[in-house]
């Protein structure tokens, strides 16, 4: 079983490339939101890319200065994409606010360029789940585009703010590595999770970008 987790946990980075490849064939051809949201797929594959290689070919094990790269690009594009769906105003002011106070955050505490940043985690990932949930509400009343994916996405979202918010946690009481392990594990199985989603997402509304090519 460990080792199956093993092999799913580096499948999982190698599947959001693809993932993004796939969103990226349409484009140009679909909505603001659909754009903002392959430019996330993007971010997010490319920044674990990186982040493996680092690992496993160069040997660098203290990677977490990536966390920051994570943290900005998922709230504003996460953000954008709500926006652009949900058509409400109050988003964009919240995001200039929310980003603002990151970036003093860091100014003042530059260390934790170095570490994980639980309550930036916390802040702005219960700020997505709140656009997921005012997003599947208004889905129950209107067919929306992204139900499917806004379904992981909400998984994806608790889990990993679960994970990530007790980072600093793990680190600071020395738990054994095989919690931390468990948790890596925990989040790769819900992120293959939200994976399978974007794909079927994508297959049953968006294939006709790759399809349909001239």
């Amino acid at each position: 079983m460990s080792k199956f987790l093993e092999v799913l946990t580096d499948g999982t980075i190698y599947f959001a490339v693809f993932i993004a490849l796939i969103y990226l064939i349409g484009f140009t051809r679909n909505s603001r939101a659909y754009k903002t949201f392959t430019c996330y797929l993007i971010a997010m594959s490319g920044i674990g890319l990186a982040m493996h290689i680092l690992k496993d070919f160069y040997g660098v094990q203290n990677n977490l200065y990536f966390f920051v790269y994570f943290l900005f690009s998922q709230f504003i594009l996460l953000s954008l994409f709500h926006y652009y769906l949900l058509k409400l105003k109050w988003i964009k002011y919240v995001l200039i606010g929310i980003s603002l106070l990151l970036v003093v955050q860091y100014m003042m505490t530059p260390k934790l360029y170095f570490q994980y940043n639980p309550l930036g985690i916390f802040v702005t990932q219960s700020i997505l789940l709140l656009y997921g949930i005012l997003f599947l509400y208004r889905s129950l009343n209107e067919k929306l585009p992204f139900q499917i994916a806004n379904i992981g996405l909400l998984l994806f979202l608790a889990m990993s703010t679960l994970i990530f918010v007790s980072g600093n946690l793990v680190f600071d009481l020395s738990i054994p590595d095989d919690f931390i392990r468990l948790l890596r594990h925990m989040n790769s199985v819900v992120y293959s999770i939200f994976q399978i989603l974007l794909f079927v997402e994508w297959w049953k509304n968006y294939r006709g970008a790759l399809f349909n090519r001239k």
